[in-house]
């Protein structure tokens, strides 16, 4: 149906332009110098300084612009990549770290505990020993023997 509304429409303007032409032909090649027109008017791709030329020329421009951002997009993401991969491996760095601070302290203070038992040792030993003959202090006294 559309296309037998469309023919009609045709139809109509060919009818018209007969009437106002008498002429179909000259019609015809009225509307092709207006086709012609426009073409000169809007250029082609060798003409450097009409309108189609230079969008053609800003769209490859655009393109080139486009893929050139794809690819530092893609640089910026394997960057965001690492770095959370490095922020990863800094924390489990960290947690290894603690947990051999946390060995150091414990066997410092196992250290400690040993050293304080054998002081204690030694000071019980010293104590233990029989009293000096003149009752002073053995450790004042450097004449005892």
């Amino acid at each position: 149906m559309a296309g037998a509304l469309g023919e009609h429409d045709t139809l109509k303007e060919r009818i018209a332009n007969l009437v106002q032409s008498e002429d179909e032909q000259v019609s015809v090649r009225r509307s092709l110098s207006r086709l012609e027109q426009a073409m000169d008017a809007v250029g082609s791709e060798r003409a450097f300084t009409r309108p189609y030329r230079q969008a053609l020329d800003r769209f490859r421009s655009l393109q080139e612009e486009r893929e050139a951002l794809a690819a530092r997009r893609a640089e910026y993401q394997k960057w965001i990549e690492e770095r959370a991969r490095l922020m990863e491996q800094i924390a489990n760095l960290e947690q290894h770290l603690l947990r051999a601070f946390h060995m150091v302290r414990a066997a410092r203070l196992n250290e400690m505990r040993i050293k304080v038992r054998a002081l204690d040792r030694l000071a019980k030993e010293i104590s233990d020993e029989k009293p000096h003959k003149t009752g002073s202090d053995p450790v004042l006294c450097g004449f005892c023997g």
